[in-house]
């Protein structure tokens, strides 16, 4: 699990005792906190100490730039903040608060803090009791977006990594999605079966890479990913939407789903 956050508001480590300090303090004396060597001094130590159940263990190489605002630090971004540090000949932390507070707390980063180790996720995937699926239904979009985790699944679990064939991932996408939480008449290709569809091609099938939109209230931010390598979505029969993506004014073929059997 991968979380964006910008030190505004650093989610990752405002677990660390040393941090305490930092916590709700208004945007100026956040970054003259930030700026203090004694502070920073205090978070390296701890970061040195690795705890369990931590999120952020001072694995700087999990950790990237995501979006500057500065034209000099578009460079930076893809970039992670370890390979950056060394480049520099600082420390990770320091060049991560120092380009920061170069860029009034805005710069976006991106944190890979759970299940990171690839052997193990598949071995997870593969197991005959898991369900792939998405979390927080919507909850911390300014975060995580878990949209596209179906597309993923088939693009980089099934397709670049080999976790599973291609035909196995779309049987974790549909028959046993359906078996499990009961849809009946769905989930797979069968004459009076309801023609919940996707056409992709599965050379390219995909998420693409995360940006953020300013369009919830009072221009709020939100994390986004276009799919890739998808033709068409069929809901119901119903075309919705296509490799331009939805289909303006179609007829709405769902329905809302408050019972499962």
């Amino acid at each position: 699990m991968s979380m964006d956050f910008t030190f505004a508001s650093a989610y990752p480590v405002e677990g660390l005792a040393s941090w305490k300090m930092a916590l709700g303090l208004a945007h100026e004396d956040l970054k003259t906190c930030l700026a203090d060597l004694d502070f920073r001094k205090k978070v390296k130590e701890e970061l040195q100490q690795t705890a369990s159940f931590r999120l952020f263990n001072n694995e700087w190489e999990k950790v990237h730039v995501v979006e500057t605002f500065e034209p000099n630090h578009h460079i930076y971004e893809q970039k992670s903040v370890a390979s950056l540090a060394e480049q520099h000949g600082c420390d990770p932390l320091d060049f991560a608060l120092d380009l920061s507070l170069k860029e009034d707390l805005r710069t976006v980063f991106t944190a890979m803090l759970l299940n990171s180790d690839t052997t193990a996720v598949s071995r997870m995937l593969n197991h005959p009791h898991s369900l792939v699926s998405l979390s927080d239904a919507g909850a911390h979009l300014t975060f995580f977006n878990d949209a596209g985790f179906g597309l993923h699944l088939l693009g980089y679990w099934a397709r670049e990594m080999g976790a599973m064939t291609m035909t196995q991932a779309v049987h974790k996408l549909t028959a046993q999605q359906a078996q499990i939480l009961g849809l009946k008449d769905r989930g797979i290709l069968r004459a009076g079966y309801a023609a919940d569809l996707l056409l992709f091609d599965p050379q390219t099938v995909g998420r693409g890479e995360k940006k953020r939109v300013f369009d919830l209230p009072l221009g709020a931010p939100r994390l986004h990913t276009d799919a890739i390598g998808v033709h068409g979505v069929w809901v119901n029969g119903q075309l919705i939407a296509d490799q331009t993506g939805m289909i303006e004014n179609c007829p709405m073929a769902g329905e809302l789903l408050t019972d499962f059997n």
